[in-house]
This record gives structure tokens, C-alpha cells and sequence, in this order.
């Protein structure tokens, strides 16, 4: 697999410390160089950060990425200020999502990059969520998507929204026009999903996993998983990627349909900051 980074030079070094010694690596922050590899097929992966790049220069790349048979690799922080840009890359058809600094997403893009990048839990649940996502109001948007991508540990989701300065009642309401489920459901969701990544890493057991999650036992965890998603924790790798995100997709909307958003923006209309 030939990597493409567009990364600054210390994130570049962060970057190559994660990946396998076999894999090839270029990298780039020339527009034209990056546009010439991706078209011509040169490059299977395309990791960048856009909070570390110009707008026009990251529109330029999903436009490239579009257009070609590459997998975009967003590598960067999860802040309300990049939700634009995270959004705008989950309209491509393969795209993956993995935030540096954190070592347990550091060993999820490794074993992603060495299961042949087939889709992850959390890109199952990102891509379908965010055409819906977009239409919000980014606050609320951000603090939803957090909960599910694992970002914010919070205990409950009062505390959560504390931190953020959102108000319960307003949060729970804006859940309810939405047609999303409330936010203590919202929370355990998330916790599957962290306890998902746990246990795909085989280096945990159910208990270690759901303590990660934020649950205070093993059965806490496979009650949950029961309720929300149909399934044990045992259970979970056996549904795979695909099938789990889709089921946290179905338990997140309160009438377990699928994703009833508006369409998102074409690639290169958005406004990415």
C-alpha cells in the first residue's frame, strides 16, 4: 500500500512512527504534486489534516480523492472548528477517520492499514451520519459527534454538556426534532462503539473493554449491548464493521429507521472552516 501525506514536517515524523516499516510513503504539501499522484493512481491512501492546511488546499484534495479509487485518512484533532472539514470528507466514498495523539487511534490506523483498509466501525457511523450532521447546528452537531466517536469521557451527559456550555433541556430538545434517540442513549451508544474498538485491538478482554467504555462491569456492557444493539459483546466482531455501525446508526434514531437527513453539500461547495 502506497501512502500519500499531506502533513507538516513534525506530524509527518508522528505520522511515520504509527505505520509498518513495508509500507511506502510519500509526502507533499505541494497542491499539484499531490493532484498529479492521486489521478494517476499512484497512491492508495491519502492522509491529511485539515487543520493543519489551507481550506482551498483541502478542498482541492477531497476534489482529487473524489475522482479516484484513493481512501482519504483525515488524521487530526477533534475540535468544532474542523467539524466542517470532517463532515465534508464523510460525503466521499471511502474515507477514514483517526485523531493523533491518542495512542489507542494510533493502533487502530496500524491495524487498519494492515487489514487492507477495509471500513471501520467508526467510518460506518461517520459516513452515514454525516449528511444529517451538516444540516444541524455545529455545536450540537460536534457535542453529538463526540459522544460516538469516543472523544468526550464525561460520566453522564449533564457533565458533558456542562463542559461545552449547552443547556439539558435545549440538548434534549433539539434530540427530540432531530427524531434522535435521548441523550442517555446517545451516551451508551458511544460507549459500544468504544468498547467495539477495544475489543477489535484482541489485546482486551470483555471486562478491560467495558471498563474503557466507561462501564463499571462486563455485564453492564453486554446488558447495553443487548438492548441497543441486539447483540453480546462476544458477538461483536463476529457482526463486523459494516454491521455494527448500521445497527448503532439504526438505535441512534428513534424509530430505528435508517438516516432520514438532508443531502450534503458536492465536494468543493462546502465551506470547510
Amino acid at each position: 500500500m502506497h501512502f500519500l501525506s499531506c502533513l507538516p514536517e513534525a506530524l509527518e515524523v508522528e505520522f511515520a512512527r504509527t505505520m509498518r516499516r513495508s509500507d511506502r510513503r510519500t509526502n507533499s504539501l505541494e497542491i499539484a504534486i499531490v493532484e498529479s499522484l492521486v489521478l494517476g493512481g499512484t497512491v492508495g491512501v491519502v492522509v491529511i489534516d485539515p487543520a493543519r492546511v489551507s481550506d482551498v488546499f483541502f478542498v482541492r484534495v477531497l476534489q482529487a480523492v473524489a475522482a479516484s479509487t484513493s481512501t482519504l485518512v483525515l488524521w487530526t484533532v477533534f475540535e468544532l472548528s474542523v467539524l466542517p472539514a470532517i463532515l465534508a470528507a464523510g460525503a466521499l466514498p471511502r474515507a477514514e477517520l483517526f485523531f493523533h495523539g491518542d495512542a489507542g487511534d494510533a493502533a487502530a490506523l496500524t491495524r487498519w492499514a494492515s487489514g487492507r483498509t477495509r471500513p471501520t466501525v467508526r467510518a460506518v457511523v461517520w459516513r452515514r451520519l454525516a449528511p444529517s450532521l451538516a444540516a444541524m447546528e455545529p455545536a450540537f452537531a460536534h457535542v453529538l459527534l463526540g459522544v460516538l466517536m469516543g472523544r468526550f469521557h464525561e460520566e453522564s451527559i449533564p457533565a458533558l454538556l456542562k463542559t461545552h456550555g449547552l443547556h439539558t433541556r435545549q440538548f434534549e430538545r433539539r434530540l427530540q426534532r432531530s427524531g434522535l434517540c435521548r441523550g442517555r442513549s446517545l451516551m451508551h451508544l458511544g460507549r459500544l462503539m468504544t468498547a467495539y474498538k477495544c475489543l477489535s485491538a484482541r489485546a482486551e478482554n470483555v471486562r478491560d473493554a467495558a471498563g474503557h467504555a466507561g462501564y463499571g462491569s462486563s455485564r453492564a456492557l453486554r446488558i447495553n449491548a443487548h438492548r441497543f444493539i441486539g447483540a453480546v459483546p462476544s458477538e461483536f466482531l463476529r457482526l463486523g464493521a459494516k454491521r455494527f455501525g448500521e445497527r448503532i446508526v439504526a438505535a441512534l434514531w428513534r424509530s430505528g429507521g435508517l438516516v432520514r437527513g438532508q443531502s450534503g453539500s458536492a465536494v468543493g461547495e462546502v465551506t470547510v472552516r
